[in-house]
């Protein structure tokens, strides 16, 4: 993946460097941009490869999903 980051950033900058106004190179050089970016989230999505924002939310919800059956099966228990 680093590979394919590495290409589009070579690629963007040759674009930048062509074109210092905002012309068909520099959009050319956003379009590459956002597909590199598209194409990471779809891989990061495809190996689970996460960041640590989403891997915090995930154990957040974990916890909470735990924590809310340990309350129902004492409850449970309590009132048979």
């Amino acid at each position: 993946m680093k590979k394919v980051s590495l290409a589009g950033l070579a690629l963007i900058s040759v674009f930048a460097i062509a074109a210092c106004d905002q012309g068909p190179a520099e959009k050319a050089g956003e379009n590459v941009d956002d597909a590199g970016e598209r194409i990471e989230k779809t891989w990061d999505s495809a190996t689970g490869n996460e960041g640590a924002m989403e891997k915090a939310g995930r154990a957040v919800d974990e916890t909470y999903e735990d924590t809310k059956d340990a309350v129902k099966d004492t409850y449970e228990d309590a009132t048979n």
